[in-house]
């Protein structure tokens, strides 16, 4: 622990009075926003707000966001959309989404009924999907053993739950969901 200290010292002491980096945060002032104040965001070039990996163009503040189809052109989305707000009871029921990368509304894996068992034993029909506008429910299928298949799933607008589902030992399939709204929460029983 004595030898980190002085050498961080010496680090931060030798880039305060570099010309090339006059706030001293590491940034250099050709990619730093704003070089004469430290707390501004390290990768965000142009200061809109917009950070440089979500950033159209970084070098131009009135270029926002990338969109989700993961271009700058807000008109063309290339991702396949599929209809919401639907029950799937069975592996021929999630068959018809194969393919899907959007679900334009809410999603149940299951049956909305707790008291009767659907007949699904796998999800990997959904390995293309990366979004569920709605929320996503995998409800009662006891033969269920893992949710893999949802492993490309980035975003779910809203609710997630996951209940009485016997057989399934982890929920290892969401692992790529990086959130949503501040009202999500998730529900496994």
């Amino acid at each position: 622990m004595r030898l980190i200290v002085p050498i961080l010292l010496t680090l931060t002491l030798g880039c305060e009075h570099n010309e090339h980096d006059k706030d001293g945060d590491g940034v250099l002032a050709s990619a730093d926003c704003d070089d004469s104040d430290a707390s501004k965001p390290l990768d965000d070039a142009d200061c809109d707000g917009t950070l440089t990996a979500d950033d159209c163009d970084d070098r131009d503040d009135s270029v926002g966001a990338v969109f989700e189809d993961g271009d700058c052109d807000p008109e063309t989305d290339t991702r396949v959309h599929c209809p919401g707000n639907v029950v799937v009871t069975d592996n021929d029921g999630l068959a018809a989404f194969e393919g899907c990368e959007v679900i334009d509304g809410s999603l149940v894996i299951g049956t909305k009924d707790l008291k009767v068992s659907s007949s699904v034993t796998n999800v990997d029909a959904l390995s293309s999907l990366t979004s569920v506008e709605g929320g996503l429910f995998i409800r009662r299928n006891d033969a269920l053993t893992d949710i893999d298949g949802l492993s490309n799933l980035t975003s779910v607008g809203e609710n997630i739950g996951i209940r009485r589902n016997d057989a399934l030992t982890d929920i290892d399939g969401l692992s790529s969901l990086w959130g949503g709204p501040s009202s999500l929460y998730t529900t496994i029983s």
